[in-house]
């Protein structure tokens, strides 16, 4: 879990204890977890059992595993646990260490029996250097925490932490420990930041385990500071030993605050950290600009709090991120900087109103590049944000030639003399197109969204989007977003699904929308699948209904699958907006108004709501950047880019790599989780890397 190993491998080497130190958490370990895991239980027991079988396999036959007490289950992993790994051949033991129960006394005596009863001066005295590495390393996390946010070269922070934290497990006593921590405190201190920004403050609150794991929350920390949120966390080792070992027995609680702050809303303990976690919202209001709840997947104390904190009177937005092997990097980063993007603007709207332009000489525009799987949209803005000018048409899988496509048509529509101020891309092939234009900015969907929504209905809470093969729902609370979801199974509850059944009925999709409002007695259709919903609606031909009927049926089993799908366990309240290119269908319009007994807001352009998003957060970033666009103009419309991808091979996470070249040169790489090959595109050849 994180960096424990090290205090654990000081103090067995200053022992002479002979040890096995299983590879840091990766794929694999989760892989072996989730293998030989009940199916129900959460990612801490999953990756500690992958841990536990990968030192068995490397010939340990002790194993030491923390235990506990109370609602959380982990009193049961290690005995649990234990039993899986005799079932697979393992003979080992596993040694509980019960911290909470036994206190420093307990986990001496284990220290004690593990070096052959070494003498107990030998003990204390490697036990000390043990929790001084814990410490040094806690500290020089607290630095980089700060750093991350305003450095101004994104990743120097991460690199100078990583080989921090290889010179504190080199060092081999107290003085040169202390050395280490005092050089790469100074370290930290030169590295140049920007000195005028103020960063978002964003607490990270949740369960014991992904708190500290960065593998199980996919390097949130990391994620935030390349975001420029700083962030602050209560928990960190070093401080849990000295409160659970020393001050506990002392009567001094260090949650007693927590806890009392919790009490309106969660008056007694609930297991694991989830009284924590309802207290920390309450404790942070005025402190933090947001606070983000980790908790794993079936975590129940977690589940709990995560029930409780909507319903607190303290104004924080709360972004409950659930960890488990189903998370990707790719949707909590689309979580993170919808969130961080809406705390931006939130903390901007209080320091006071937008500014209004008056227009002299060319019209200034901001660009928003909406590059979908069924669609491409474009939207160009003016110094007032009012739409000028916008292109709507189809991506038929050709990402790169419908931008070319639409910049064309675009220009046409602008006037004769204007300037291009700004241009972002958002969409699934957002970098893609990002780079093959020359974007300021590269933005996700959701935030795209919701900034547009927000802009023509303030109050919103709930989005809805269809397109063409996808479909979305995006929450809002006091306009930040706080969750979302996306359809994840099939097409059945998106446009493809209306255009597939419309052209089966032998009719345009306009008319479909028309001829739905005048069905006078709607029949059930099965639309959970395409295939059974076609199926299903050539039975009800034959029986005879009218066609009217039988389309707003259609119309009725894409909403219920919607919102038995991408809407289920969200909490829909209104204002409900509509939009994607599916809201031009009035008979889904009033499907979803029946459905949820609450008017549907369908504002002006909302099929084109993304770029437009795109373009107001471009104009937003270049104000505050006081620098040129870096537009590569018109003409890239006659250029001739190439894609390709290949499996990086460096670490065992294998991501897969996707590049542009032009005329033989890479342009740009992206798609890992770390910045390996973003930092240097054009690094040459790839000898450990499986071209496709």
């Amino acid at each position: 879990m994180g960096n424990i190993y090290i205090p654990f491998k000081a103090l067995f080497e200053r022992l002479g204890i002979d040890y096995v130190m299983p590879p840091v958490n990766n794929h694999n370990v989760l892989s072996l977890g989730v293998k030989y895991s009940p199916e129900g239980l959460c990612i801490p027991f999953k990756m500690t059992l992958g841990n536990l079988i990968e030192a068995a396999e490397l010939g340990a036959d002790t194993l030491l595993m923390p235990g506990g007490y109370g609602v959380c289950r982990l009193g049961y992993y290690a005995t649990t646990q234990e039993q899986i790994l005799h079932d697979l051949g393992y003979d080992v033991e596993i040694i509980r260490l019960n911290m909470m129960e036994q206190k420093l006394s307990g986990l001496l005596n284990i220290i004690k029996r593990l070096s052959n009863n070494a003498s107990w001066i030998k003990i204390i005295s490697a036990f000390r250097f043990g929790l001084a590495k814990l410490n040094a390393l806690d500290r020089i996390e607290m630095l980089v925490q700060h750093v991350r946010a305003v450095e101004s070269v994104k990743g120097t922070a991460n690199r100078l932490y990583i080989k921090a934290v290889k010179a504190i497990d080199l060092a081999e006593d107290h003085e040169s420990l202390k050395r280490v921590q005092a050089d790469y405190t100074e370290r930290f201190s030169q590295v140049a930041t920007d000195d005028g920004r103020k960063p978002l403050i964003v607490g990270i609150t949740g369960e014991f385990y992904v708190l500290l794991e960065p593998f199980s929350n996919l390097d949130i920390e990391s994620e935030l500071g390349k975001l420029g949120v700083e962030v602050r966390r209560r928990l960190f080792l070093s401080e849990w030993t000295k409160f659970s070992l020393f001050l506990n027995s002392l009567g001094i609680n260090e949650t007693a605050r927590i806890h009392r702050a919790a009490l309106p809303y969660l008056k007694r303990d609930v297991g694991g950290d989830g009284w924590e976690s309802v207290g920390e919202k309450v404790l942070h209001t005025k402190d933090y600009d947001g606070l983000i709840h980790l908790a794993p997947f079936t975590c129940m104390p977690e589940i709990v709090a995560q029930n409780i904190m909507p319903s607190t009177k303290e104004d924080i937005p709360v972004l409950t991120i659930l960890c488990d092997e189903q998370i990707t990097k790719t949707g909590m980063l689309t979580r993170l900087e919808a969130f961080v993007d809406l705390l931006e603007r939130k903390r901007r709207s209080r320091n006071g109103p937008a500014i209004a332009y008056l227009r002299r000489g060319p019209m200034k525009a901001y660009l928003g590049v909406d590059v979908g799987s069924v669609t491409t949209k474009l939207a160009a803005l003016d110094e007032s944000d009012e739409l000028v000018a916008s292109v709507y048409l189809p991506t038929q899988g050709k990402p790169i030639a419908a931008v070319q496509e639409g910049l064309k048509q675009l220009r046409q529509q602008l006037p004769q003399h204007f300037s291009i101020e700004g241009l972002a891309t958002t969409g699934s092939a957002r970098y893609l197109a990002g780079v093959i234009v020359g974007a300021d900015l590269v933005k996700n969907e959701i935030t795209s969204h919701a900034v547009a929504t927000i802009k023509y209905v303030p109050t919103v809470q709930t989005i809805i989007e269809i397109g063409g093969q996808d479909s979305k729902i995006i929450i809002i609370r006091d306009g930040v977003v706080v969750d979302f979801g996306m359809n994840t199974v099939c097409a059945a509850g998106t446009g493809s699904f209306l255009d597939h059944q419309s052209q089966r009925l032998n009719m345009d999709i306009e008319t479909f929308g028309r001829r739905a409002l005048n069905s006078r007695n709607s029949v059930r259709i099965a639309g959970r699948c395409t295939v059974f919903a076609e199926s299903d609606m050539v039975h009800k031909q034959q029986m005879g209904h009218r066609v009217e009927d039988i389309v707003y049926g259609l119309c009725q089993a894409l909403v219920r699958n919607y919102l038995n799908n991408v809407g289920l366990g969200k909490v829909l309240k209104p204002p409900i907006v509509f939009q994607g290119g599916v809201a031009f269908n009035q008979g889904i319009v009033k499907a979803f108004q029946e459905e949820l007994e609450t008017e549907i807001i369908v504002p002006v352009h909302h099929e084109i709501m993304g770029a437009i998003g795109a373009a107001l957060l471009v104009h937003e970033e270049m104000t505050n950047r006081h620098n040129s666009s870096q537009f590569k103009g018109f003409g890239i419309s006659e250029v001739s880019y190439q894609t390709s991808s290949f499996e990086c091979q460096t670490c065992p996470n294998q991501c897969e790599i996707a590049q542009l070249s032009l005329s033989g040169q890479i342009l740009a790489r992206w798609g890992g989780r770390c910045d390996r090959w973003e930092r240097s595109p054009n690094s040459g050849e790839l000898p450990n890397e499986v071209v496709r």
